[in-house]
């Protein structure tokens, strides 16, 4: 296991990685992304760890070398619209969110998942982004 000491060592180089999507530096040991819309994505840099926040989910990642390039292979899944955030709410109250594992919502299965519950399914490129309202069954 590899450990890197502090994650703020990174930010330079995640900063270069993500220089086509122009990230901004607003606040010290943080990175920001805004999509088309204005929708933001962040990255928190901390001396153990390094979080990932879009929508109403986020991650966070260790200071090892595998959960740097799970860091990395999730934020361009994102970016790149191969994974989506999926939220669940029961009515205005937030029930829990989680990473995809594709890229294309399956309606029956999420309907299944989140029985009772309003679900958002949520991309960088939000011209894909999809609600079901999903009432009790």
């Amino acid at each position: 296991m590899n450990a890197y000491s502090n994650w703020t060592e990174k930010k330079d180089e995640v900063f270069r990685l993500l220089e086509k999507y122009a990230p901004e530096c607003p606040v010290k040991d943080s990175l920001r992304l805004v999509n088309s819309s204005g929708e933001e994505l962040w990255i928190d840099f901390e001396d153990y760890q390094i979080t990932i926040f879009f929508d109403d989910w986020h991650c966070h990642y260790l200071s090892e070398f595998d959960e740097y390039q799970c860091f990395l292979e999730d934020l361009f899944d994102i970016l790149e619209n191969r994974k989506y955030i999926i939220c669940h709410y029961r009515g205005d109250n937030w029930a829990g969110s989680c990473l995809s594992e594709n890229a294309v919502p399956n309606e029956t299965e999420l309907r299944n998942d989140y029985k009772g519950q309003k679900i958002v399914c949520s991309f960088w490129d939000n011209s894909k982004n999809i609600t079901y309202n999903n009432p009790e069954a």
